[in-house]
């Protein structure tokens, strides 16, 4: 089933929890809107897809997309951020 593998996890420092999933080399995160103050830029959340140290980071919730990209592999989702980092890319984000 698409997305089962997203699980959530409490985040201490954030105090919220946030959704995560595991794929072959890398992984993806989503934080929603929080009141601290390292929280989301956005009110609708981000998306992070995390590997090698680097965090590629959306506004948004991308979740079940790169559940879908992830059989794929890292570089489907790496080009997905591309695809979308001209309008959705977070001022937090790494660059690829």
């Amino acid at each position: 089933m698409l997305g089962s593998e997203i699980k959530d996890v409490y985040n201490t420092s954030m105090k919220v929890n946030n959704r995560q999933a595991r794929y072959d080399g890398f992984a993806t995160s989503f934080m929603p809107r929080n009141d601290d103050s390292w929280g989301p830029e956005s009110e609708d959340g981000e998306t992070a897809l995390i590997y090698d140290g680097k965090y590629l980071i959306l506004n948004g919730d991308w979740m079940l997309t790169y559940a879908e990209l992830a059989p794929q592999g890292l570089q489907a989702c790496i080009d997905f951020f591309k695809s979308k980092a001209d309008m959705f890319k977070s001022s937090w984000s790494n660059e690829p």
